[in-house]
Parts: structure tokens; C-alpha cells; sequence
């Protein structure tokens, strides 16, 4: 009897040990098929185009007294009126047009190739400089590709009157729905031509949609970036509008995506070679 049990036991134990082996196995490929795209050829794709517009005034800017930053001379070069330095972070262009907007096709696993090689920012006169884009406050992200930053700030040093480096301290935190702000990278830049790779870093994005990136020794450097893990997106031009291609035919999500007036999400079909329109407005004061 005792022998029976025993084997019993034993027979129970690797049933046990198989089904959470294929368990694990499940939820890993569940994981890896839901964080990987799949570039394929497009034929017939829809196309989606739109504007962005904001409803009442915009937000006034944030102020910050140059006076009470180091290299207040020097970084009152730009978006500065009587020693105040002016951070826009609500732009709006002719017709309410709401500019710093990121669209987003949410839900797409396959598609045409990335385009994204690499998100750069430059940190010119105290200001952090997003390049590649129709905006120069916000920008995209990716895990799987380098995230640069380039200091190209040098002054004169106060006391030796000696043209130094102005350093910068670029420090990025990870924001994701109901958590608390997570620190990314945060790294001191002494030198002008110093130039900063975060590949490594960049990929607990996976974890947190949005990325804000500001200087620790200019709080009015600011810049934020949404994170996309395919090309079907697109930063809204000076004018609002924005447009997206080879979009394989679906039903999708369609997120459009401002800093600081939040997100707006829309559910739409597309069929094949189809050509679809959105409107997305956003609330101002």
C-alpha cells in the first residue's frame, strides 16, 4: 500500500512539473508574440489622415526666473523676457491647430518596415532639441533602437572667464498608467560635443508608454516621448494634420497623445485600400 502511495505521489509530482513547464512555455510565447512585429508587404493598404485641434485657450506657459539656474547669461539666449525663461508645453498654430501631438495605430502585429533608426535630442542653449521630427518638444521612442543625447552648450566660466562645457544633467523617467515615475537614465554631461547612447536603458520602455526627459540643473529643459514599437505612427505637422499609410486592413485603436493635455483614443476600420479620415480635439482652459 505504502509503495502504491509512493508511486502515486510521484506520477502526481511530474504531471505537476509538466503542466507548469507548459504553462511557462504558453506565457512566454504569449509574451514574445505580443511584444514582436513582423515586417511583411502591404498590398491594398488604407490610408488614415486627420487633424488635431484644441477647443478654448491654450494653458498659459510655465515661468521659470533664469536667475535661479546656473548659467542664467548664457541660457537667457532663447524664450527668455525680462530674466524669465518661457517653457511652451500647450503650442497652437492658425485655426486652433494643437501642435507636440503623437498618433498612434494601436494593435497592428504586421506591417511595412520600421523607419525609426535612432531618436536624437541636441541640448542647444539650454534647450533640449528633438530632431527628425515636426516637433522639437516631442518625439517617439523605441526599445530597439538608440536613444542619443548631444550636449552642444559651451559659455564662459564666471570666474576664469575660460569658455567651458555647460553642464547638463539629462535625467529621464519612464511614466506608466497608476505608477509612480521610474528613473531610466539620469547622467551628468560636462563637456560640449559629449554625445550619450541609452540603447540598454531604453528598452523598460516596454513597461511605460510615455517618457519624459528633463535637465536636473535647468528645470525649463524639458522634452517628452511617446513610445511606439512600429511605424504606424506620426507626429502631427505645424498645421494639426497628420497621415498614415499602408495600414494593413482591421479594426484598430487610434490614439492621438499630447504631454499634458493627455490622450484621446478612437476605434476604427480599415479595409482594404481604403482612405479614412479622424478629428481629434482636445480640451483647453
Amino acid at each position: 500500500m505504502e509503495r502504491s502511495i509512493g508511486k502515486l505521489s510521484t506520477v502526481v509530482i511530474v504531471i505537476c512539473v509538466v503542466g507548469l513547464i507548459g504553462a511557462v512555455d504558453v506565457f512566454a510565447a504569449k509574451k514574445r508574440g505580443k511584444s514582436k512585429y513582423k515586417t511583411v508587404d502591404v498590398s491594398n493598404g488604407a490610408t488614415l489622415s486627420g487633424a488635431v485641434t484644441l477647443k478654448g485657450k491654450a494653458p498659459a506657459p510655465k515661468t521659470f526666473p533664469i536667475g535661479n539656474f546656473p548659467q542664467g547669461e548664457f541660457c537667457s539666449g532663447v524664450d527668455t523676457k525680462d530674466g524669465t525663461r518661457i517653457l511652451r508645453d500647450v503650442s497652437v498654430g492658425k485655426g486652433n491647430a494643437l501642435q507636440d501631438v503623437v498618433v498612434v495605430i494601436k494593435g497592428i502585429k504586421e506591417g511595412k518596415a520600421r523607419v525609426l533608426k535612432k531618436t536624437h535630442v541636441d541640448m542647444d542653449v539650454c534647450k533640449f532639441l528633438v530632431a527628425g521630427g515636426s516637433s522639437t518638444f516631442v518625439g517617439v521612442v523605441s526599445p530597439t533602437v538608440n536613444f542619443t543625447v548631444t550636449n552642444k552648450d559651451e559659455a564662459p566660466d564666471p570666474k576664469s572667464g575660460k569658455v567651458i562645457g555647460v553642464l547638463h544633467n539629462p535625467h529621464s523617467f519612464g511614466i506608466a498608467p497608476k505608477k509612480n515615475p521610474s528613473t531610466m537614465f539620469n547622467l551628468g554631461m560636462p563637456e560640449k560635443g559629449q554625445t550619450l547612447s541609452f540603447k540598454k536603458d531604453m528598452k523598460k520602455i516596454r513597461r511605460a508608454p510615455v517618457m519624459k526627459l528633463q535637465c536636473d540643473q535647468h528645470e525649463y529643459m524639458q522634452a517628452w516621448f511617446r513610445s511606439v514599437r512600429h511605424p504606424y505612427y506620426a507626429l502631427v505637422g505645424a498645421d494639426g494634420t497628420f497621415s498614415i499609410d499602408q495600414i494593413p486592413a482591421g479594426k484598430y485603436k487610434v490614439i492621438a497623445w499630447h504631454p499634458i493635455l493627455g490622450e484621446q483614443t478612437q476605434e476604427m476600420t480599415f479595409g482594404a485600400g481604403a482612405k479614412e479620415s479622424v478629428k481629434f480635439e482636445f480640451a483647453g482652459k
